[in-house]
């Protein structure tokens, strides 16, 4: 039998290698490595995370779930996500007061006050955004440099304690200012139900109500008080200017002093404790002024040594602030810090892994039944017993070649077995020693005692005739069964058979038995396959002195409604149902059915493609290894949650689980593991309170905390949102969803991006719904905001309602203007008819007259007088004729410019003129042609200047005739003058003849304006103006 122990290989029982051993020994070949120690997860937050600055003095948490953030340079307001940070403006007095703050307190009404080092008090109303100032000034307070505020929720008073001002009170119902003690400074204030604990210079601790107060004997130089807290089993602990933790009752009677730097004596050293606060399991957490932040276990009464955090907490601790989840915020010079227990779920174990050594990875581990736990890596062998602190390392030589050791696995028998780089062995536990297998019982050939290129990297047990057996997997070539009671080991199939088309996948990264006994492979290039079994001493079977079994056959399985195929198969979990969870570096998270007829797999989806290994705890949920750390997956809620870094999850982290005795799980990295309890891992109860706290109206900034409608013009409807959930576990898994009713039809995911846009909204009321989700599905309520877009005043209802006024009455007017004109129209067409009636109806009629006259002349003897009628009657045809074309002429509407009357005019006056031999001249300047004229202003200056032309002829002796048209003040006028005689005027007789009567009707009738001049030498002027 080949034995295998630390660096060499034993073979032989000589008396060199004893020798050997014992040099081997003494040089320290078994690494130890020291005691494990627990690291605390810490985050750390400074300037570069948007901190005002990294002096942080103190912290608190409002009602609406902000966290408050009192630095030296600003205050801050944190959201899980983001600092908004105000500061002091000069000359705005509604801005913080100053800059250096010093304590945080609020109050039962929300309101949040802030402490200064030099400028008083300030009040801050998130309702309206603007802060309050209290001075000594204003309010009468003994100093302006503040230490330290407390609010007193059972009194509803503000304590403050000032900087060699002593302590006194706010009232919250009159903001007036109380003074309790005005001797000293005030470091420390505390109040509790039945009294106000107090800390001043020089006197130690005392009570207000009672004015109890210890010895100040006891506490040496520490008669000035830091820090006072009162712990759950209602001691009182002191920090004073010394180097002690100090014990109390609430009687404050002196119990006993804790030196924090490991003296034994009360002293003035410099060192001394700052603030000091309890998480649920008992222990202290003190911040120190050079010390850092130590531990203190108040049930056993002493500090921690054997912990550190992941980052050192060097700088003074000014204050630490536990809030509702149990969190701890510390306040250093060197900025915040956070401790959340949601994140130091994971503990983590360093082996003692040589130096020098490039790479360890941690593949397995397990525990012997009588307690010793074996983790196995790629740089050897890692060993405690249950009464040791610190893992021993061994390292295996194997052909002159070290050994990387890939898996490890027990046996239901309690047998350790443990795949390497070049062979399977057995692990003696009693010396740590690794035995090869006897022999390979195949008629064919193969390397298994001297693997090349690969590593042994999954070992599964199986079942075969009341028998167990062993598979391994030989990645990249083949796969072996192994006799462990024999240690014989044999191939599974015929190396003839595995060259048919459905090959056995050689690239095997887990092998599992399910609880049927079947044998289920997950592949790289074949995906998920089953082998099946022949049952043992069949002919066939490998050896029948060994009874190995031989596998009959392997089947794989597809699914054809997928549109890729199915492979690269990392591991797999059997649910009690038959199914299957599968993870895969490609695919993500997958159902598996082999008993579907419709498709065997089902692709869950999500946003993570590259899964390893997979376990299931207790309550259904499913744990899965990525790159990027570990995911819960809870199945009824289709919901992932990230493990990674930030939680204490070190990088490298891969591979598949191993299980441990207690139900825990582990996983390996490159030197260590970690180990969790899904069962008890504390979940994220926090429910997010969500709020907008800045907005942007197109990309104009507003850094408020919203709570009233938002209304906007409509040429500003480009707006952005950012809202703050609050939630300070797993923040940046933190979900938002939205709805703007009369825009979105459904809630939208907006992942974990808490910036939510809205362009171009149109006009109109919008209710802006919006909520939260934390990363275990716990949802906030709903909030609401009121968005309103004023329409510009065309989109308003009361420019829709003057429209339809302006268009009723526009409609109406046009009835109205249609109706006058039909009237007119019509008034025109009676007019037209009376004249045709009156002018060519007596025409007609004298005609008729003539005709009879010269019908009954015709019968006597004599001509002339017929010939006198016929020339009436011609003349009064002729009349006719005229009238009527005039009357044809104003009637067409082709006709309405003054042009067309101008050469209407010109012709007619040429053609009677003429025939009397008077000349006439006509003018129209160019610009007024184009004037248009109405039917009746032609018609009626027409027949005024024939009235006019007609006059002239028959009574002005006349030689000369001048038309002419012009615009004066915006009327036309229109003037006609001769060189005639002029018209006679007598005293009862002025210009009233038939003839001038008629032209002033006329004018008249079209709104214009009559006027005629005349006199005996001059002539005659008649002027027409409209």
């Amino acid at each position: 039998m080949n034995i295998l122990l630390p660096i060499f290989q034993f073979g032989s029982d000589s008396k060199n290698v004893r020798i050997l051993l014992a040099v081997f020994l003494l040089l320290g070949c078994f690494h130890i490595a020291p005691a494990q120690e627990k690291i605390l997860n810490l985050k750390h937050y400074s300037a570069e995370q948007g901190l005002s600055d990294n002096q942080v003095t103190c912290i608190t948490r409002d009602h609406n779930g902000f966290m408050w953030i009192g630095t030296k340079d600003g205050l801050n307001r944190y959201d899980g996500h983001e600092f908004h940070v105000f500061k002091h403006i000069i000359n705005d007095t509604t801005s913080i007061c100053a800059n250096s703050i010093t304590g945080l307190a609020v109050d039962a009404d929300s309101i949040l006050w802030i402490g200064t080092a030099s400028s008083g008090l300030a009040s801050y109303d998130f309702r309206n955004g603007r802060f309050k100032s209290f001075n000594k000034t204003r309010s009468g307070f003994p100093s302006n440099a503040i230490n330290t505020i407390a609010y007193d929720k059972f009194r509803n008073r503000l304590w403050i304690g000032f900087n060699n001002g002593g302590l006194g009170y706010l009232s919250m119902e009159d903001h007036k200012y109380n003074t309790v003690d005005s001797s000293r400074s005030c470091y420390a204030l505390l109040p509790t139900r039945n009294d106000i604990y107090a800390g001043t210079i020089a006197r130690s601790i005392y009570t207000i109500i009672r004015k109890t107060q210890p010895d100040s004997v006891r506490f040496y130089s520490a008669s000035t008080i830091n820090s006072i807290y009162i712990a759950k089993d209602s001691s009182v602990w002191v920090g004073a200017w010394n180097n002690a933790l100090h014990r109390l009752d609430l009687e404050l009677n002196y119990k006993q002093p804790y030196f924090f730097d490991k003296s034994v004596k009360l002293d003035n050293s410099g060192d001394e404790i700052y603030a000091i606060n309890e998480d649920p399991s008992g222990t202290l957490w003190i911040g120190t002024k050079l010390a850092g932040l130590i531990l203190f276990d108040r049930n056993k009464n002493s500090f921690k040594e054997n912990f550190r955090f992941s980052i050192p907490v060097t700088s003074r601790v000014n204050a630490i602030f536990k809030d509702d989840f149990n969190r701890m915020w510390i306040a250093t010079m060197s900025g915040l810090y956070l401790y959340d227990p949601t994140q130091n779920q994971f503990d983590i174990t360093y082996l003692p892994v040589p130096k020098n050594t490039i790479s360890c990875h941690i593949h397995g581990k397990c525990t012997t039944p009588g307690g010793i736990e074996i983790v196995a890596g790629d740089c050897g062998l890692f060993y405690k017993d249950k009464n040791s602190s610190s893992f021993t390392h061994k390292e295996f030589i194997y052909e002159n070649s070290p050994l990387q050791l890939t898996e490890i696995f027990k046996t239901s028998e309690n047998k350790i077995f443990v795949g390497t780089n070049k062979t399977l062995f057995e692990l003696d536990t009693l010396n740590m020693s690794l035995q090869k297998m006897n022999r390979l019982v195949s008629y064919e050939t193969f390397s298994f005692f001297s693997i090349y290129a690969s590593t042994i990297n999954s070992i599964a047990e199986f079942r075969s005739s009341d028998k167990s057996y062993l598979i391994a997997s030989i990645y990249g070539h083949i796969l072996a069964i192994v006799d462990p009671d024999k240690k014989d080991v044999g191939l599974p199939f015929k190396l003839q058979s595995l060259k048919r088309s459905d090959y056995l996948d050689n690239l095997v990264r887990k092998i599992y038995i399910d609880s049927k006994n079947r044998i289920w492979l997950c592949g790289v290039t074949k995906g998920i396959q089953q082998l099946i079994p022949k049952d043992p001493g069949s002919e066939d079977s490998l050896s029948s002195q060994s009874l190995v079994p031989e596998l009959k056959s392997w089947f794989t399985y597809t699914d054809n409604k997928l549109t890729t195929p199915v492979n690269n198969i990392f591991d797999m979990l059997e649910n009690r149902d038959g199914t299957f969870w599968v993870t895969s570096q490609g695919s993500g998270l997958m159902k598996f059915n082999p008993e579907s007829t419709s498709g065997h797999f089902t692709i869950i989806p999500g946003n993570y493609q590259s899964l390893q290994g997979i376990n299931k705890d207790n309550n259904g949920n499913l744990w899965i290894i990525t790159a990027s750390g570990i995911l819960q997956y809870d199945p009824d809620k289709n919901r992932y949650k990230r493990y990674d870094r930030s939680h204490g999850i070190p990088n490298g982290v891969s591979g598949h689980f191993f299980e441990n005795d207690n139900r825990s799980l582990s996983a390996g990295f490159n030197s260590g593991y970690i180990v969790f309890n899904p069962d008890s891992m504390l979940a994220n109860y926090e429910k997010p309170k969500v709020h907008i706290t800045r907005l942007w109206v197109m990309d104009q900034s507003s850094d408020t905390l919203l709570s009233k409608e938002l209304i906007l013009p409509a040429n500003k409807n480009f707006v952005k949102l950012y809202l703050s959930a609050n939630c300070f576990s797993f923040n940046d898994q933190t979900t938002f969803q939205y709805q703007l009713e009369g825009i979105d039809d459904e809630w939208r995911n907006n992942a974990t991006n808490p910036l939510v846009t809205y362009t171009s909204l149109p006009p109109g009321s919008y209710n802006f719904k919006f909520k939260a989700t934390n990363s275990d599905g716990i949802e906030s309520e709903i909030a609401y905001y009121q968005i309103t877009v004023v329409p510009p005043f065309y989109k308003t209802w009361y420019f829709y309602s003057l429209l339809i006024l302006i268009t009723g009455l526009s409609i109406f007017g046009l009835y109205k203007y249609r109706i006058r004109q039909i009237l007119k129209l019509q008034e025109v067409r009676n007019k037209i008819a009376r004249d045709l009636h009156d002018d060519i109806g007596s025409t007609l009629g004298s005609i008729h007259l003539y005709s009879q006259v010269a019908h009954s002349k015709l019968k006597g003897e004599s001509n002339e007088d017929v010939t006198n009628i016929l020339e009436k009657i011609a003349s009064g045809s002729r009349e006719i004729i005229d009238k009527t074309s005039d009357t044809v002429w104003a009637v067409k509407p082709e006709n309405d410019a003054l042009s067309d009357l101008y050469y209407r005019m010109e012709s007619y006056a040429a053609s009677v003129l003429g025939v009397a031999g008077i000349s006439f001249t006509i003018t129209c300047p160019d610009h007024l042609l184009n004037m248009h004229l109405k039917m009746d202003h032609r018609k009626n200056l027409f027949l005024i200047f024939k009235e006019s032309l007609h006059n002239t002829i028959k009574y002005a002796e006349c030689s000369e005739v001048h038309i002419a048209f012009s615009r004066k003040d915006n009327h036309l006028q229109m003037k006609f003058t001769d060189n005639g005689k002029g018209i006679a005027v007598t005293e009862n007789r002025v210009y009233n003849g038939n003839g001038i009567q008629n032209m002033r009707k006329r004018a008249e009738e079209i709104g214009g304006v009559f006027a005629i001049q005349t006199s005996d030498s001059q002539g005659t002027t008649i002027t027409i103006t409209l």
